[in-house]
């Protein structure tokens, strides 16, 4: 066994329904390295704690526990958890997602040992959808089209950090691991690809490694208005906080008033899917949307005729 080449990260918060999948394909991994996977516990209150104590049993040495005493939301939990990563290399997997190939670890360990002018390796994914059990493949653009612009612009999909591996000295380089826990960032992963892309040569496998659930309680899809704005206003932090690391790139920069606008667009969209009428009109005002949607809600009548017409192509497809 070679020295430790690996660290797995795992960040969990009250999946342990899902947990033991994720950790499993993990866990099963073929390889002739020696791996550690760290387990970023977030306060869950649903009997994950009990669920980690007993893989940490099983797999002595193996399994590292960094357990926050409160919640303090995904980015912070993650940067906690990589802080404590001691391999060469650093892959990353969301607590309800899974790998799907038991040699993905090794395929991809050799690829950066055999190309050591790459430091970042990702690899295509697998969308799976809980309610209808529908898959859909994920390809992601080559490396030379990703720059940190067009990301920031929305203009390329974000690479799922669960399709990644990357030298943890690039990680070290790249990122204040520190400010995603002072800050408690909402979110780990395009701001991560953001920042990465300032130094990183990135090296792409045309071959899917990993299923990406979609779930009604996914931490980056919230339902209530409460969960938006406070997912959001974390988020306009971020975003502020990353347009600084940008100084000298005058491309990259934050608009307060687009943000805003954007912010309540989201808060309609949550208002129509719950029929919320009163509220889907007030957001809809604040956003400055002038789309047929926001024309829709207008009246009462209309708002629903909207989401009834909705409904009815919806089911039609």
């Amino acid at each position: 066994m070679d020295k430790l080449k690996l660290s797995v990260i795992i960040c969990t918060y009250n999946r342990a329904n899902l947990l033991p999948e994720a950790l499993d394909s993990v866990l099963s991994q073929k390889t002739d390295f020696d791996f550690e996977v760290i387990v970023g516990d977030d306060a869950s209150t649903d009997g994950t704690r009990n669920l980690l104590n007993e893989y940490q049993r099983k797999h002595p040495g193996k399994i590292v526990l960094s357990l926050m005493e409160t919640n303090s939301g995904i980015g912070a939990n993650w940067a906690t958890a990589l802080m404590k990563a001691r391999g060469k290399y650093v892959a990353f997997l969301d607590d309800d997602d899974y790998w799907t190939d038991e040699k993905r670890m090794q395929i991809m360990v050799d690829y950066l040992e055999n190309h050591p002018e790459y430091d970042v390796l990702y690899t295509n994914a697998v969308s799976l959808d809980e309610k209808t059990g529908k898959r859909r493949s994920i390809s992601y653009p080559s490396p030379e089209e990703y720059d940190a612009y067009k990301l920031w612009k929305g203009e390329l999909p974000n690479i799922q950090l669960n399709t990644l591996m990357v030298k943890k000295t690039l990680v070290e380089e790249s990122i204040n691991l520190k400010d995603y826990v002072e800050y408690q960032f909402p979110i780990q992963d395009w701001n991560t690809h953001i920042l990465l892309l300032r130094k990183a040569r990135f090296a792409y496998m045309d071959m899917p490694t990993s299923v990406l659930r979609v779930t009604d309680g996914s931490l980056s899809r919230p339902k209530t208005y409460e969960q938006v704005k406070a997912k959001y206003q974390k988020e306009k932090i971020m975003c502020k906080y990353l347009a600084e690391q940008f100084i000298d790139d005058d491309k990259i920069t934050f608009d307060e008033v687009w943000y805003d606008s954007y912010f309540y667009h989201i808060l309609t969209t949550v208002a129509f899917q719950r029929g919320d009428y009163r509220e889907a009109k007030r957001f809809s005002q604040l956003s400055g949307d002038h789309s047929m949607r926001a024309k829709y809600t207008k009246t009462w009548i209309t708002f629903h005729l909207y989401r009834f017409a909705r409904f009815l192509r919806k089911m039609c497809k």
